[in-house]
């Protein structure tokens, strides 16, 4: 998850690139949060696979805002879609948008 709703100030470079996320789930809102500057930061982090987003981010643009299979809530939808993430004991996790209900499983890092 992103620190704060993925505000600029609660998700640096230094820390996102230093955790080597494999999957980044932004809890955003429409107008709060996911900003360009951190959809950037978690895009270019090494190892990243997907990156999810709570809600489309209206000022981003198709430029601030992932595939719409990744983001549970869209303009013209209606609201309170959610992510979930099932985890496995093996360490395998699947992700899945409730919106439309896309899934993607994760295995384990060798």
């Amino acid at each position: 998850m992103t620190a704060n709703h993925g505000s600029d100030s609660a998700n640096s470079p230094i820390l996102v690139h230093a955790l080597r996320p494999r999957v980044v789930i932004a809890d955003n809102g429409p107008a709060k949060g996911a900003s360009a500057e951190v959809f950037q930061t978690v895009k270019s982090s090494p190892g990243l696979e997907d990156y999810w987003q709570g809600h489309y981010l209206i000022a981003g643009g198709e430029k601030g805002n992932v595939a719409l299979d990744y983001i549970a809530n869209i303009p013209d939808s209606p609201d309170g879609k959610w992510i979930k993430v099932s985890a496995q004991d093996d360490g395998t996790f699947t992700v899945i948008n409730a919106r439309n209900n896309f899934s993607k499983t994760y295995k384990p890092r060798k």
